[in-house]
């Protein structure tokens, strides 16, 4: 998987649904939308599962989650006050929530998991969003 293909991905990651049907799932108010990341390492298993382990893929999941990680922490600012947005608190916020997320991704097809995309992205909401509910102080969908 090239860097390019991460870059269409990365615009994907902060759309948020705004229908129900299959192929856009409402995510609430957290705008960075998990799902999309396990629809696409469903529909690159071989690629992601390739790059696991490998330097290149370390490269490659090192700059995906540095650019995650930029995403989540300028998502987490829009719900805090002045003089939280920049704190080394919300840095920690934003890599525990990617470090998490990629975790999961991993975890999930290094096992070959019988859970689809959906299921996954659900266990790992059920796991992260309360941490980062707590977080902000905000309630989130």
């Amino acid at each position: 998987m090239h860097l390019s293909a991460f870059n269409h991905l990365r615009d994907d990651l902060l759309r948020t649904g705004e229908t129900d049907d299959e192929s856009n799932i409402i995510v609430g108010d957290f705008k960075f939308n998990s799902l999309r990341l396990f629809q696409h390492a469903d529909e690159n298993r071989r690629i992601y599962l390739a790059l696991a382990g490998k330097r290149s893929g370390d490269l490659f999941l090192k700059n995906m989650s540095r650019q995650m990680r930029d995403l989540v922490f300028r998502e987490l600012q829009t719900y805090l006050p002045e003089n939280r947005k920049d704190s080394p608190e919300t840095e920690a916020a934003a890599h525990f929530y990617v470090s998490s997320l990629i975790t999961m991704v991993t975890f999930w097809l290094d096992n070959n998991l019988p859970l689809s995309p959906e299921e996954m992205n659900d266990l790992f909401r059920k796991l992260a969003m309360p941490g980062l509910e707590q977080f902000t102080s905000i309630s989130f969908k």
